[in-house]
Formats: structure tokens, C-alpha cells, sequence
């Protein structure tokens, strides 16, 4: 290949234009030429004219008029999803693209092909005929020429000259082709009849593997490996990178599904060969390129604007509102903790959709001037955008907007930051020029159309040349390298699935044998792109998954017979999580410290019970939530939240035991039928001050019948106790243990018959339970806590659910309450080996229980230690709010022998 390179070079530097397939042998091969005449020592040179194909014939027509303006790849698409909008019979936009794909298709290889009607055309087939007439009638009144018609309305118009033309370059070179069309052959033919010499190059050999001709020629020259999966291959061949590409040398990995590939290359290559970069804040540094790009709406920059040009005059989905305020695009450091704040403020309280008016007023509480100025003027701009206006209009309109917003922010853009803001605006022109197209728009459908455009726009920053080059299998074409690495050659990937396009009929592809038409044609174009990557390469790197998604894979026939498979372990590289699951001793460290809260501190420490039973749970859980204030960021519910549900049902039997009082008064109103108005009464009463938006009245309603019926069938579980009245709802009440102050609030506490109190909680979840009760460290010790704080012979839950309204709990003697055991008579699940004796002995068991918890929390204790026992060691943490912050399931890893 170096040969042939040379050779290149030598037809540059006589001036042959060379025409590459793709813009990456372009860029390549003007790379390779300006370094060679540094090399050489010159001191300036002529621009080499190495452009692709498609370039070059436009910029041609373009340049020398021949013939109506070219219609933009944009406009194009927008009008040819216009056409099929328009169709009444068949309006199927979702197939716009591959109808579109199918047409430029025919354009390419026969031009003068189109569907004729007939009985055994499919539906698509006679759709695609009926929008090609409309489209090409509509660029015709346009006055344009379709993009992929250039080349052979370009070669038709050269094949008349008939003489040497002066506008002509003298010699052209076809570069990286392995195929070449019947269009690009036709341009071909009228160059050379304006006397342009014409080659390719270089030739296409035949691939030693090719599965009719047989795998002789490539034994000794290719490692097969097989791995596990597609992750352990991505990090195996990221690692041989590590180990085996040496400075100034260029290895390519070859990927036939490099879209499928890529997020896991460029996470596992970034952590193997930049592990650096997976800190915050840090530098890219450029180690590895892919060469497949992305949608543009993929780049944050791009995805701030969209989200700031969503956002309507009215209400807006509070997630989708935030993410255009809280990102570093629109607000300052300054500005995103009062946003920050506000946020959490409306998610606590559940509100799902939001205004920037709202927003505006929430934050003036917290100050920001300059924030609420431009909060006003952005309101301000989409409340006077009522109107119908065109693309053009949108367009200026759209980026004063993003103007009075403050986009892109004051921070400085980095380099791969202004090429997204240039093909944005890029993709603003483009949408400007949809005038004649697209016509009058409103807001949100010039919001959509944009957002559509730049989805379409696949962007690739330009970045410096690496060694490593991540390439599909068409990309590699023309180029160099000292090491291929063949990746994911499985046989569902090479050769890949035949995808013929739905809307050109069989018999036009096997007659034009169009891309993917065939078996024996894929086999044929993959055994031609193989040769020329192979010929001349060093040794040759295969590699494939076992499985993918619970499929067991084979090698792609290609190399069949090539060599013995390697089966590759899973492989341990030089991160600190394979270190430890290999068990090495990294260093020694000594173990979490505690932190002891200073008096002050203590004295305001908050969270009640809640303090006790994160203690329990875990020590860092407690420390990370009551000392350092750290706490999740709640989603937003459609209707009621489970929280907001748990405090309405609190408020209601508040509401309902305030009217009641006591269990003769109860059964007397059972008795007069006036129990149904007091329950009514509690449940409207208990939605006071939730704030919901109006078209959610009907859900309200429902709710309110709900509890209603949740009421009643509570009420007939009360009725069974005997007499009782309620002493106190809510009362707060402190109790110190261990040096910690605590404050408690039980829900209700009753004086029984006999003069006993019980105390009473409800809970409205499914998994309650008591058995944690007699053990060193109880899961649940809110009860417990207000057992040791007042002389109480029965405490329970009070599990308030549809359909299973009951008490759990424990109390001195049986028959207290309803299905409450006697703690002498309960079995206990769970319980230590000695259980204590009588009521006495069980208040002291959890009195001594509580204090060593309180008393770890007073001396700062505050270790990852989630409470329980294998196999449940880490059962506790799947309900915790807080795992990125302790990172305790990476330690599960350890204990499971998973990464």
C-alpha cells in the first residue's frame, strides 16, 4: 500500500485532480501530500485539488452554469416530505426517508427507471412512482435541479462537447472506489470524450478470503480472537491498542457496525487509553478519532438552543423546562443554584408542568436580578411570537430569542463547542431558505422543523490526526495503515443482513443489481472492500463476541478456515476495579474515621426518627443525609405523588378522629348514618393546599372517592377494637437518648378501656413488617422510639390500604387490639437467640438497641455499612436515594465477583 501511495503522490504533485469516494480520503490524502512536501523541504506548494466526487461535480455546475441551481440536500428532503404529505391516498411520512433513499437510488443507477404501473407492483412501489412525478414536477416550477440527478445530467451534458474543454482539468484520478456506479461510470465516459485522461486507484484485488475462491492466502497473516461479549471485546482491542500501537505508528479499527459500536468504544477506548478523562473538568486529549459522526442534536451546545426554543408562553413539563435553564449554555454558576433551588422546590411539591412567569416569581425570592431581567425578556419574545411566518422570519426570530436568553452563556466556547454553534447556524441558514418550500409556519412548527433538521445533520468535529483511527468498513477505504483490527466479524455483521429498499421492486434490482439486491452481490462488493483494506497489511487482527443479545455468534465466512480462534479470557487491565477484583493490594488505607458533630452542630441536627433509622440502615446514609443535607432530586408524577397521596391520607384521619373522637361516638354515628358526612367532610378538607393543574379535577374527584372508600373500610376496622378514645394526633414530643435530642410526632395515641395507651402510625406501603424488632439493629425503629419515650402497652402500625386495612404490631397481652399477638405469645422471624423476657425485659432489649445507634451517630460514625446478611447484605441500599454518593455497589461487585 505504501507503493501504491507513492504513486498517489506522484499524480498529485503532476496536477491530476483526484476525486475520493468520501470526505475522510479527502481530508487524508491532502494530509499525506502537505507532509510529504514538508518533508521534502519545500517552502510552498500549489493546493492539491482532492476533493470527493459529489463536490467536485456540483462546485463544476455550479461554477460554469450548466444548467438550473442545485436544490439543497435540505430543501429537497423538506420538499419531498411535503409531497407525501400532501398524498391523500398514501400519506405514510414515517417511510419519507427510505422512499427517498429509494429514489436517488434509481437516480444513481438508472435514471430512466421509474415503476411502471402493473398488477404486481406493491403498494410502496406505486407510491414511490406517484411522488416522483409530483416532486420532480415541483423542483421543476422551483426552478433547481435534484442533488443526486448532477452527475448524469453533468456526464450528459459533457458527452456533447465532444473536444477538450478548457474548464476541464487534464487528468483525473477515481480514488477508493470499490464500486463505481453506472452514473459516476457515465461522467467517466464524457471526460474522457473531452480528451481527460482517467484512472482509478488503486485496483481492486481479489480478497484471499472470499468464500468462493477460498481462504488460501491468508493463513499465518490474521489472529482470530473470540471473547464473551461485545463489551469484552471493545476492551480487549482497547487494551492491544495500549500495548501494541507505538508512537508514529496508525492502526485502524475496522468495524462493520461501528454505529452499533460506538457509544461502548468510545467509553471503554476513552478508559483504557485517556483514563484521565473520565475525571470531571479534564481535557480531551486526542488519543483515538471515530470517524462516524452524530446527530447534531447530540451536541449539548445544539441541545441547549432546542430545549431554550421549546419552551412555550404557557405551561411546560417542569423536567424539560429545567433542562433548558439549568444548563451551563443559559445560566451561570451563581444563576443555576437559584434555579437548582427552585427546581427542587416544584418537584417536592410535585408540580409536573411550570411557566417561566412561575419561575421568574420563585426566584425573585432567592434574588438574581440579572436572571429575572432576562427570564423577562425571553417571556417576553415567545409571548409576541403568535404568528404565522415564514422559515426566513423563524429564523431571525429564533435567534433573537436565543439572544435575549443569554445562549450560549458568558463562559468561553471550546473548539469542538464553536464547530456545533457553526453547524447550527449552518443549519439556521439552511432552515431560512425553506421559503418556497415550506411556506407560512407557527411557532411550534418551525420549532419541530428545526429540531428535525438538526437531527438529520450528522456532525463530526474536526479534530486532530490520531494514531488510532475507529473507522466503519466503506471508511477505511484508500488509506494506510501499520496495524487493522477487524472488530465485531461475526456472520450477521459481515456479510451484513440484505436490507433492499422497500419502494423499488425486485425486478428493477436485480436487473440494475442494486446495493444489497443480492446474496452473491454483498458477497462479491465485501470480498472486493476486504482485498484492498488486506492487501500489503502486516499482520491482521480478527475478532468477534460469542453472543449478542442471548444469540450465540460465528465467524463471518470470510475467514473461515484462516486460522485457529483464540478464545480470549476476560481480561484484567490497570483500572482500580480490576485491580481489587484480582485481589492485589493497591495500598494499604486505613478505615473510615469518625467524624464527630461538634455541640453546635448537634444541637441542629434535624430528621426526628428518621435519624435512628438511617443510623440503622447505614452510618454513611445518616451522615449524608442529616449532617451533610444531601438528598435526591425528586421526580415529578402525573396526578398525585406517592407522597402527596401518604400526607392527604395522614390529613384525612386527622381530620376524621378530630370529628370522632372516641369509639362511642363512632358507633353512634354508624348508627344515625351521619358517618358518611364525616368522612366526606375529612376528605375534602385533606386536599386542601394541593396544588394540581385544573385539567387533573377529574383525577382529584377520583382520589377523593378513593379515600372516601379507604375511610369507610377503616372505620369498620375500628369498630371492631373495644372502647377507646384518642388521646393526641401529632403532638410533638422530645426525647434524648444517648446525648442525641430527637423529635418525635406519633400520629395518634389511644387510651384504652383499661387505662392502657397504645400508640399508632399508619403507613400505607405494602412490605411492613415487625420482625426487625428483636435484633441489634432494627430496620424500622420509629415505633420502638416512641415506645421508649412514653409508657405504651400496644404499639402498631396501622396498614391503611384498599382491600387490606389492619394492624401490625405487638402489644403486653393478647385481644388488645385487633390481630395484635402478645410479644410472649409472637413468633418472631429473625429474632436473636435470646429473646427478652416480658414487656420490661423487651423495652430495655430496644432501649440498650437505640442507644449504641444514637450513640454512633453522636460520635460520628459514618462508614458505608448498609445492615444486613448475606445473601441480602446490600438489601437496604435498593430503597436508598443516595448510591452515586456512597458508590456502595461497586462494593457489591466485590462481594458478588461482578464488576
Amino acid at each position: 500500500m505504501a507503493q501504491k501511495l507513492n504513486v498517489m503522490m506522484c499524480f498529485i504533485k503532476d496536477g491530476a485532480t483526484v476525486l475520493t469516494v468520501n470526505r475522510r480520503l479527502a481530508r487524508y490524502l491532502t494530509n499525506l501530500y502537505d507532509n510529504a512536501m514538508k518533508e521534502a523541504e519545500a517552502s510552498c506548494w500549489p493546493t492539491p485539488q482532492i476533493m470527493p466526487t459529489a463536490a467536485w461535480a456540483t462546485k463544476l455546475w455550479d461554477t460554469h452554469t450548466f444548467g438550473p441551481p442545485i436544490l439543497s440536500a435540505l430543501r429537497a428532503k423538506a420538499l419531498w416530505e411535503k409531497v407525501i404529505l400532501n398524498d391523500k391516498p398514501l400519506s405514510a411520512v414515517s417511510g419519507a426517508d427510505d422512499a427517498y433513499r429509494g429514489y436517488t437510488l434509481l437516480n444513481e443507477y438508472c435514471p430512466q427507471e421509474t415503476p411502471s404501473s402493473g398488477i404486481g407492483l406493491s403498494e410502496e412501489a406505486v407510491a414511490l412512482k406517484r411522488w416522483t412525478t409530483e416532486y420532480e414536477r415541483e423542483v421543476k416550477r422551483l426552478g433547481f435541479v435534484e442533488p443526486s440527478l448532477v452527475i448524469s445530467k453533468l456526464a450528459a451534458r459533457l458527452s456533447s462537447w465532444k473536444g477538450i474543454n478548457p474548464v476541464l482539468p487534464k487528468e483525473i484520478v477515481l480514488a477508493g472506489f470499490n464500486e463505481l456506479t453506472p452514473s459516476v461510470t457515465s461522467l467517466l465516459d464524457g471526460l474522457k470524450s473531452c480528451g481527460v485522461s482517467t484512472r482509478l486507484w488503486p485496483r481492486a484485488p481479489d480478497f484471499p478470503g472470499n468464500p468462493a475462491a477460498g481462504p488460501s492466502g491468508l493463513e499465518g497473516r490474521l489472529t482470530i480472537r473470540r471473547y464473551a461479549d461485545e463489551k469484552e471485546e471493545v476492551i480487549g482491542a482497547a487494551r492491544w491498542a495500549r500495548e501494541h500501537v507505538k508512537p508514529n505508528m496508525r492502526a485502524a479499527f475496522i468495524v462493520p457496525e461501528l454505529e452499533k459500536y460506538r457509544a461502548l468504544i468510545e467509553r471503554e477506548f476513552a478508559r483504557e487509553l485517556n483514563p484521565a478523562s473520565v475525571l470531571p473538568g479534564q481535557a480531551h486529549k486526542n488519543v483515538f478519532n471515530i470517524s462516524l459522526g452524530t446527530p447534531l442534536t447530540e451536541e449539548p451546545l445544539v441541545r441547549s438552543a432546542l430545549n431554550i426554543l421549546s419552551v412555550s408562553p404557557g405551561k411546560n413539563e417542569t423536567a424539560k423546562l429545567f433542562a433548558a435553564l439549568l444548563s451551563p449554555f443559559f445560566s451561570a454558576e451563581p444563576e443555576r443554584l437559584i434555579l437548582a433551588a427552585v427546581d427542587m422546590r416544584l418537584r417536592r411539591e410535585n408540580r409536573s408542568h411550570s411557566s417561566l412567569r412561575e419561575i421568574g416569581i420563585a426566584a425573585t425570592m432567592d434574588g438574581g436580578a440579572a436572571l429575572i431581567k432576562r427570564l423577562g425578556a425571553w417571556l417576553e419574545r415567545i409571548n409576541a411570537s403568535g404568528k404565522k411566518l415564514l422559515p426566513s422570519a423563524w429564523a431571525l426570530e429564533l435567534s433573537a430569542t436565543l439572544k435575549d436568553a443569554g445562549w450560549p452563556g458568558q463562559t468561553g466556547l471550546s473548539s469542538v463547542e464553536h464547530q456545533a454553534r457553526a453547524a447550527w447556524n449552518g443549519v439556521l441558514e439552511a432552515f431560512a431558505s425553506l421559503d418556497d418550500v415550506l411556506g407560512v409556519l407557527t411557532r411550534t412548527e418551525a420549532v419541530s422543523r428545526l429540531s428535525r433538521d438538526a437531527q438529520d445533520t450528522i456532525h463530526q468535529p474536526e479534530t486532530p490526526e490520531a494514531a488510532i483511527q475507529v473507522l466503519g468498513l466503506l471508511e477505511a477505504s484508500g488509506q494506510s495503515f501499520d496495524r487493522i483490527w477487524f472488530m465485531g466479524c461475526h456472520d450477521f455483521a459481515l456479510p451484513p443482513e440484505l436490507s433492499p429498499n422497500p419502494f423499488i421492486p425486485p425486478d428493477v434490482r436485480k436487473k440494475y443489481n442494486l446495493p444489497h439486491a443480492s446474496h452473491e452481490r454483498e458477497f462479491k462488493f465485501i470480498s472486493s472492500v476486504l482485498g484492498r483494506l488486506i492487501e500489503g497489511a502486516h499482520p491482521i487482527e480478527v475478532s468477534y463476541p460469542a453472543v449478542v443479545e442471548e444469540k450465540e455468534m460465528r465467524l463471518s465466512p470470510f475467514f473461515h478456515d484462516a486460522g485457529a480462534v483464540i478464545e480470549e479470557p476476560a481480561s484484567r487491565g490497570c483500572r482500580l476495579v480490576d485491580a481489587v477484583q484480582t485481589g492485589k493490594t493497591l495500598e494499604d488505607v486505613p478505615a473510615d474515621s469518625p467524624i464527630p458533630p461538634t455541640e453546635k452542630e448537634l444541637s441542629t441536627v434535624t430528621g426526628g426518627t428518621a435519624i435512628i433509622k438511617d443510623q440503622s440502615h447505614c452510618p454513611f446514609k445518616a451522615f449524608a443525609a442529616h449532617r451533610l443535607h444531601a438528598a435526591s432530586v425528586p421526580s415529578t408524577e402525573f396526578g398525585l405523588s406517592l407522597k402527596q397521596r401518604g400526607a392527604i391520607l395522614h390529613r384525612a384521619l386527622w381530620k376524621f378522629w378530630d370529628n370522632v373522637g372516641d369509639s362511642g361516638r363512632l358507633n353512634a354515628m354508624t348508627e344515625d348514618k351521619t358517618l358518611e358526612k364525616i368522612i366526606k367532610s375529612a376528605a375534602d378538607e385533606s386536599f386542601s393546599g394541593i396544588i394540581l393543574a385544573p385539567q387533573l379535577a377529574p383525577v382529584i374527584a377520583l382520589e377523593k372517592e378513593r379515600l372516601c372508600a379507604l375511610l369507610n373500610e377503616w372505620a369498620a376496622l375500628e369498630l371492631k377494637r373495644g372502647r377507646f378514645k384518642v388521646k393526641k394526633m401529632e403532638t410533638e414530643n422530645k426525647f434524648t437518648i444517648a446525648g442525641l435530642t430527637i423529635k418525635e410526632k406519633p400520629d395518634r395515641v389511644d387510651v384504652l378501656e383499661d387505662g392502657k395507651e397504645a400508640v399508632i402510625d399508619y403507613k400505607s406501603a405494602n412490605d411492613l413488617s415487625i420482625n426487625g424488632w428483636l435484633t441489634e439493629r432494627p430496620k424500622d425503629p420509629q415505633l420502638i422510639i416512641y415506645c421508649l419515650s412514653g409508657k405504651f402497652q400496644a404499639m402498631t402500625f396501622a396498614k391503611v390500604m384498599p382491600g387490606d386495612c389492619r394492624f401490625v404490631g405487638v402489644a403486653i397481652a393478647p385481644d388488645i387490639m385487633p390481630g395484635l399477638a402478645a410479644y410472649e405469645q409472637k413468633k418472631w422471624k429473625g429474632a436473636q437467640s435470646s429473646a427478652p423476657g416480658g414487656w420490661d425485659g423487651l423495652t430495655q432489649f430496644w432501649r440498650g438497641a437505640i442507644e449504641t445507634i444514637a450513640a454512633e451517630f453522636v460520635a460520628g460514625v459514618c462508614e458505608v455499612s448498609p445492615n444486613g446478611d448475606p445473601p441480602n447484605l446490600f438489601e437496604v441500599c435498593r430503597y436508598c436515594k443516595l448510591p452515586s454518593l456512597c458508590r456502595v455497589f461497586e462494593m457489591e461487585g466485590e462481594f458478588k465477583g461482578e464488576e
